[in-house]
């Protein structure tokens, strides 16, 4: 990565301490900026994360598993639900398509078994009724899905697609004021 200019987001400070510029973020701003000597010299937010770093690798050696962060889950998956407020009316067209999607498949069940137990009938007539009847049925079955997995799948991915670049928008224009 030499004679370009990179930026990582790191959560663990080992990644980042050979490179040129650490910028420290907090709240969206930049607090602190330098190497890790420069930064460590300060005593500032990136010390302090350091510190807390080696103290939570040393309280427990025979752990392998990283400390997690304490924070409130329910709280961040409000603010992330608030977030993609405006694409509420696509969530309930997702919604809908996901119901009878996951109606499908029981109907796909009960047309091939009415169709096999029809084999079991008495006359050839009925049979060819019986079966010209779940014909269409698989017909009918089939003009609902197709319109409804294209339309769910665009639904969803316009919601992400919003979401990632509205969550974007708001962590990176805090930082290049």
């Amino acid at each position: 990565m030499s004679h370009r200019t990179t930026i990582i987001v790191a959560h663990r400070l080992s990644t980042i301490r050979d490179v040129d510029t650490i910028i420290v973020l907090k709240n969206g701003q930049v607090v602190e900026s330098g190497n890790h000597a420069e930064l460590m010299c300060k005593k500032g937010e990136y010390a302090s994360m350091d510190v807390k770093s080696i103290t939570t690798r040393k309280q427990d050696p025979n752990d392998q598993k990283l400390s997690q962060p304490n924070f409130s889950p329910s709280q961040s998956i409000w603010e992330v639900v608030k977030l993609n407020a405006p694409e509420w009316p696509y969530a309930i067209l997702d919604s809908v398509g996901a119901a009878l999607e996951g109606t499908e498949a029981p109907f796909f069940a009960l047309a091939i078994t009415h169709i096999l137990s029809t084999f079991y009938s008495p006359t050839g007539s009925e049979i060819k009724h019986e079966v010209d009847k779940v014909t269409l049925t698989f017909v009918a079955l089939a003009g609902v899905t197709v319109p409804v997995y294209p339309l769910q799948h665009y639904f969803y991915t316009l919601m992400g697609e919003r979401l990632t670049s509205h969550v974007r928008l708001l962590m990176f224009s805090g930082s290049f004021q």
